[in-house]
């Protein structure tokens, strides 16, 4: 009903915590829907403070001190607890606290993380309770086979962006796994499997699968242990890649202004196609652009999602184009330093993603021919 008293940054609960070390208790970490990314949940340092009906404001005395700045807001509130100070009811409190998959209520795309931090969320998000046996579904539902039948049972809305509302999520088949092999065996089969995958011998990998999916009885359980793993994989690839472009940001905070480092947030958005055919600078703008940034020229590129696919000459000429004079002796040597390092895990996780695809489609049992429709080929 009022966040900026409930929803705070790292900086005032640090000073909540110093001021009272008992805030810890009841500040969590907090995401909103467009934190939520395929595999991974990219935090803000954001928090709540979790005031729940019934909890004894009384043990923190730091806490109450910051609502109190707010009282007068916060007692005008329709939608809050049984004092002034906490918030509303909530059936589900506890599952926020359990380990569970989290995605964005708004998205273009499949993306499903899995949270096991305890971390809590706005009505901007939606989440599904899980034990350590389902961790498969995060793979399998960030698939492009589920993305696909996704597409033709949500809603759009502005710019082909898909609702996840329960009552298509709901909609989504999950393959039912058969637990039947023996737990030394599945051991084993798994550890042959994922060393053909930590070998790159992902060929040889998808036919390992075909075997175990043919196999009598049906050895799925095996395949669910693979899916498990490459989850955890893309989850610690998604981390590297989150603590490498937060080095590239930082280098660039170092030499950079406030508003330079905002425009570089978007390098580039192409010109409208209709401004294109009517207005002859956009044209020129365009050219201009194709002959820089070849076929990238067509798509929106921005800094923390792009950069990977940037050459040094682009990311010259997109420098110039954003910021003006740029310092582009300084700032060439921080691409050429953090660059490699992040197009190298952005391999890595289209990588295993397109492994995931594959294995996927096996699991479903689909035909070379359902394939080709699914990947538009």
């Amino acid at each position: 009903g009022f966040n900026e008293a409930f929803v705070i940054d790292r900086s005032t609960r640090d000073k909540l915590i110093s001021a009272d070390p008992n805030s810890a208790e009841i500040i969590k970490p907090f995401v909103v829907g467009k934190d939520v990314k395929r595999y991974s949940i990219n935090s803000r340092d954001t928090y709540i403070i979790l005031t729940k009906i019934g909890t004894p404001i009384e043990r923190y005395p730091a806490i109450f001190a910051h609502l109190q700045r707010y009282q007068e807001q916060l007692e005008k509130r329709w939608d809050k607890g049984s004092h002034w100070w906490e918030l509303r009811s909530c059936d589900y409190y506890s599952a926020f606290e359990q380990p569970k998959i989290i995605y964005p209520d708004i998205a273009a795309h499949c993306n499903f993380a899995l949270d096991t931090d305890g971390i809590y969320s706005t009505n901007t998000t939606y989440m599904i309770p899980v034990d350590p046996s389902q961790r498969y579904l995060v793979p399998i539902l960030n698939s492009s086979l589920i993305e696909f039948f996704y597409k033709t049972i949500s809603a759009f809305i502005r710019g082909d962006y898909l609702r996840f509302f329960t009552q298509y999520v709901i909609q989504i088949p999950i393959r039912r796994i058969a637990f039947t092999t023996q737990e030394q065996e599945r051991v084993a089969l798994t550890q042959e499997a994922l060393a053909l995958f930590n070998s790159q011998q992902h060929a040889e990998l998808l036919h390992f699968i075909e075997a175990r999916l043919t196999s009598q009885a049906e050895q799925s359980d095996v395949v669910q242990e693979i899916l498990t793993y490459l989850a955890e994989q893309q989850l610690t690839n998604n981390q590297q890649r989150k603590a490498a472009l937060e080095d590239l940001l930082l280098d660039l905070e170092s030499g950079l202004s406030e508003t330079d480092l905002k425009r570089l947030d978007r390098l580039w958005t192409p010109p409208d196609q209709e401004k294109i055919k009517a207005d002859e600078e956009a044209q020129k703008k365009f050219a201009e652009a194709q002959e820089h940034l070849g076929v990238l020229a067509t798509r929106i590129l921005s800094l923390d999602e792009d950069i990977s696919f940037l050459n040094e000459e682009q990311w010259k000429w997109l420098l110039k184009k954003r910021l003006g004079k740029p310092d582009l002796v300084a700032l060439t040597k921080t691409y050429r330093k953090y660059q490699p390092a992040i197009a190298s895990l952005d391999q890595r996780i289209s990588s295993t993603d397109r492994l995931i695809d594959q294995i996927v489609y096996r699991l479903y049992g689909l035909t070379e021919e359902e394939i080709r429709v699914v990947e538009g080929v």
